[in-house]
């Protein structure tokens, strides 16, 4: 289903993922890294769950077209 570019990230991303990378480096706030973790830590949950429900959307059309093919048959 993916190809291995598939999980390469875009120049565009990774310039921002390094800004990102640096102000936490330099960041020396304890209790805005933790709210910073747990806000990211949220992201990647809702991230999951809607990439997981698009699958099995996908999955279960996929199915259905199958199925009405064999009983056409």
């Amino acid at each position: 289903m993916f190809k291995p570019e598939d999980f390469q990230v875009p120049l565009e991303m990774q310039l921002k993922l390094r800004v990102m990378t640096d102000e936490v480096k330099k960041c020396t706030n304890v209790e805005e890294l933790q709210e910073l973790a747990i806000s990211t830590t949220l992201l990647l949950a809702k991230y999951q769950h809607l990439l997981n429900s698009t699958l099995k959307g996908v999955l279960e059309k996929e199915m259905d077209e199958m199925l009405g093919e064999v009983e056409t048959s």
